[in-house]
C-alpha cells in the first residue's frame, strides 16, 4: 500500500521551522513575537544539537503564523504549532501519550484536504504514535471523510463525518486576531468507524 508516512530513506528524521518570519511576513514581523518564536526555536534546537537520528533544518516560512513557532517532521510529513524545545523532543521520540501533544497536531501535508487531516487527528488520539508508522491515503466526499491505512498487519479504514465547525479569525502577519477580515474554518468529527 503507497500513500503517506512510507519511508524510502534511511532512518533520520527532519525538523524544519521557520528560520526568519520577516523574509515572508513582510519587515513589521522582525519586531514581533512571531521572530522570536520561529527563529528562536531554531536557534534553540541547533545549539543544544540534533540528537542521533535527527537533523534540522531551517525553512523561512511553514505559514500558519498564528501557530508559531510551528515545525515540520520528515518523512512523516507531520507538521505541529506552539513549539518549543520540550514539543520537539516529545514528539521525534514519541514520548508519552499522543494525547498529551494532540493540541498541537496540524495534521500530515500528504492526506487529502482538511477534512481527511481532522479524522486523522481524531483517529491519533485513539490509537496513539504507532498511526504515523503507517501509509496512510485518505478522501473526503460531501461530508464523509476517510482514512486508510496498514495498521495491526492488516489494512484499516476509519471513516466519519467531518463538517464545519467554527470559524477561526485569520489576521495577517502580524495583526492581532481582532484585526481579522478572513477566517479559516475547524473541522468538527463525530460518528467515527473502524472497518
Amino acid at each position: 500500500m503507497g500513500g503517506w508516512g512510507s519511508n524510502p530513506w534511511p532512518e533520520d528524521h527532519e525538523a524544519l521551522g521557520p528560520a526568519d518570519v520577516r523574509a515572508s511576513a513582510g519587515p513589521r514581523a522582525s519586531r514581533g513575537r512571531l521572530r522570536r518564536l520561529g527563529a528562536g526555536l531554531a536557534t534553540r534546537l541547533a545549539a543544544a544539537g540534533a540528537p542521533s537520528g535527527v537533523t534540522y533544518w531551517r525553512t523561512s516560512h511553514l505559514g500558519g503564523h498564528r501557530f508559531a513557532a510551528t515545525f515540520f517532521v520528515l518523512p512523516e510529513g507531520t507538521a505541529w504549532a506552539y513549539g518549543d524545545e520540550d514539543l520537539v523532543e516529545t514528539v521525534l521520540r514519541r514520548k508519552g501519550e499522543f494525547a498529551d501533544v494532540a493540541d498541537h497536531y496540524r495534521g500530515c501535508c500528504g492526506l487529502k484536504g482538511p477534512q481527511v487531516q481532522a479524522l486523522e487527528l481524531e483517529v491519533l488520539r485513539q490509537v496513539g504514535w504507532s498511526l504515523l508508522d503507517s501509509p496512510r491515503t485518505g478522501s473526503f466526499d460531501g461530508s464523509r471523510a476517510e482514512l486508510s491505512c496498514g495498521y495491526d498487519g492488516e489494512t484499516v479504514t476509519w471513516s466519519a463525518d467531518v463538517r464545519p465547525g467554527r470559524g477561526v479569525p485569520a489576521p495577517d502577519c502580524p495583526s492581532p486576531p481582532a484585526s481579522a477580515t478572513k477566517s479559516q474554518t475547524e473541522w468538527a468529527v463525530s460518528a467515527i468507524s473502524r472497518a
